[in-house]
Formats: C-alpha cells, sequence, structure tokens
C-alpha cells in the first residue's frame, strides 16, 4: 500500500503486459459532494474572493466536477471528464 500523496503511478495491465499508464496519481482523501443547490458556484461569488485566491497554496488538491445530466439508462462514459 502507498502512503498518501504524490505523485504516484498506476498502470494497469493486461497479461503483463501494460494496457495503461497514470501519471501524477495522488492518494489521500476523497471527498464525494452533490445536491446543493449553491455547488456550481465559484470563488469569485464570495466577499475578498481575490484575496483568498491569491493567498491560496494548496498544490496537492484536485477538483474534478462532473456535468449534470440526467438519463434512463446506465452510461458506458461519464461527460465532463478531462485528464490533465
Amino acid at each position: 500500500m502507498s502512503v498518501a500523496g504524490g505523485s504516484h503511478t498506476l498502470t494497469i495491465s493486461v497479461v503483463g503486459e501494460i494496457a495503461h499508464a497514470v501519471k501524477i496519481v495522488s492518494l489521500g482523501d476523497v471527498w464525494l459532494c452533490g445536491g446543493q443547490s449553491n455547488m456550481p458556484g465559484d470563488m469569485t461569488t464570495i466577499n475578498d474572493s481575490a484575496v483568498e485566491i491569491s493567498g491560496a497554496n494548496f498544490p496537492e488538491i484536485r477538483l474534478m466536477e462532473i456535468s449534470q445530466l440526467t438519463h434512463g439508462n446506465s452510461l458506458r462514459e461519464v461527460k465532463g471528464l478531462e485528464q490533465a
């Protein structure tokens, strides 16, 4: 087991051959958030946002935003995922 932090490489292999490698992987807490009507807002809408944004230094935090979609069947892909 790896320790929290990074940078790690996640390698997916099939019968001993590398099928895909994802680099710059960080391990740690994962927070899933949903259901709040104010969640799509960004930092620019808060008081003193310029000061807060310029003073922020959290290079290990990653944000993945998934576009809203309603569908009656299971989906094989999730729109809005972009690889950094």
